[in-house]
């Protein structure tokens, strides 16, 4: 099954409150985002427990990307434009992901290791 990359843009309906993640998944031909497998990675948690048990009051856009580092380059250039850690209408706590959070990505085939590529840290 092909993978799909995309930016998921978040808004609380009543507040416009905003949050932007990325997220790549194997969906058939809708996004897990909408379908409630995946919820969002957002460290938020007033955040996202609302957005776990009442969808119906945020609106869910995602933009489709042709790999996940050119989702990850536009999620992080939409953080920075909005200075989104700063900003009291974002829930995001920071402007783009923390290096070292893509070495510590599980080998499914080798549990206990790491994989890393140098493409994933450039």
């Amino acid at each position: 099954m092909e993978e799909k990359h995309y930016v998921y843009f978040i808004v609380h309906k009543e507040h416009n409150k905003r949050y932007y993640g990325v997220r790549t998944d194997k969906h058939l031909n809708t996004p897990d985002i909408f379908t409630g497998e995946y919820n969002t990675s957002s460290k938020d948690s007033d955040f996202v427990d609302e957005f776990t048990n009442h969808k119906d009051r945020f609106t869910i856009t995602v933009e489709y990307f042709p790999t996940r580092i050119s989702a990850e380059k536009a999620e992080k250039f939409l953080l920075s434009v909005y200075d989104a850690r700063n900003n009291p209408d974002f829930y995001n706590k920071w402007n783009e992901k923390n290096f070292f959070t893509r070495l510590v990505l599980p080998n499914k085939d080798y549990p206990n290791t790491y994989r890393v590529s140098w493409e994933q840290i450039k």
